[in-house]
């Protein structure tokens, strides 16, 4: 299962985050008012389709590996994630979980929602691609940032002992592609970047 749906769900798989609250690191009201400048840049780039390239760094390989693929994001319908290299496979994101879609029209959840995983994932792409911070906040401490066109938000997760592995989540971006960068306290990492397309150039999932 996991050879099929590749480097993607190793990246959710980090994603696992505790529940219990720190102290944010800057004044309230300086953060609110930065997230809310993040928030304008995004939405005043928002795009429906995107082509990725996610790069997984492990310290016990000598090589990154490296995948590539488009990506659909719609506020109603969910995210629809395709592969394509080095092997294809298609992912569907809904309200109701992660699926996977088989090339005979079939499909198979490989997540339901309300899972922990499922949860801060949906928080981390609603930011990213629709500008959407309000559940941020429930897993993270948000450090917003703006420079210029460039906007950049960190998020650290609300530490617990048995996940002080996870270091932190970057999202940036400056109108012309997005990237999203999680860091592992070992030096491990997982890294995308998104650019806008005009079209997609795969039959997505609707």
């Amino acid at each position: 299962m996991m050879i099929r749906i590749g480097c993607f769900l190793l990246m959710l798989s980090c994603m696992v985050v505790p529940w219990a609250k720190a102290q944010p690191e800057q004044p309230e009201h300086l953060a609110e008012a930065s997230l809310t400048a993040v928030e304008i840049h995004i939405k005043s780039n928002l795009a429906t389709h995107y082509s990725f390239v996610q790069t997984r760094t492990l310290s016990l390989l000598s090589r990154p590996v490296i995948s590539e693929g488009e990506l659909e994001f719609d506020a109603g319908s969910g995210m629809c994630w395709v592969t394509l290299k080095p092997f294809y496979s298609k992912l569907h994101v809904s309200q109701n979980g992660i699926f996977e879609l088989n090339k005979d029209g079939s499909k198979q959840r490989l997540m339901p929602s309300g899972h922990d995983v499922f949860e801060v994932f949906s928080q981390v792409y609603k930011a990213i691609f629709a500008g959407e911070f309000d559940d941020l906040d429930n897993s993270f401490n948000v450090l917003p940032r703006i420079e210029g066109d460039a906007w950049q938000l960190t998020l650290q997760p609300y530490g617990v002992a048995e996940m002080a592995w996870l270091k932190e989540i970057e999202l940036s971006g400056d109108g012309k592609h997005s990237r999203l960068l999680l860091i592992e306290q070992a030096g491990d990492s997982t890294e995308l970047f998104f650019k806008p397309l005009s079209q997609a150039g795969e039959d997505l999932c609707w």
